[in-house]
């Protein structure tokens, strides 16, 4: 809405200006602010997700955050880690699923 208040502003400043021998300017000039302010509300209102949150969905579904295989049948390990066979990456995939853990296993 911003956006096409500016353009229109701005043709009416520039037949104002340039007269009305050059209208194609003005609409040209009016169009050009317009987009510019669309895509600044846009840029403002769009946030792409980041690591952390794509890292928890991941989680979330049982997959190495690393290299996304499964690992739902795989099983915790003495320090609540599960270890992916495919990469090597230890999570502690209980924490994110909301399941209590012992942050130091042995120790009371």
């Amino acid at each position: 809405m911003f956006g096409l208040f500016a353009a229109v502003l701005m043709y009416f400043e520039g037949v104002k200006h340039l007269g009305l021998q050059d209208v194609f300017g003005s609409a040209a000039l009016a169009a050009l602010i317009g987009v510019a302010a669309w895509y600044g509300m846009f840029r403002l209102s769009y946030r792409p997700p980041t690591w952390g949150t794509i890292g928890s969905d991941l989680a979330h579904c049982q997959l190495c955050i690393v290299c996304g295989y499964d690992l739902a049948s795989i099983r915790d390990g003495d320090d609540g880690c599960i270890v992916c066979p495919e990469c090597g990456g230890a999570w502690r995939l209980a924490e994110v699923q909301g399941r209590p853990v012992d942050p130091r296993p042995g120790e009371t």
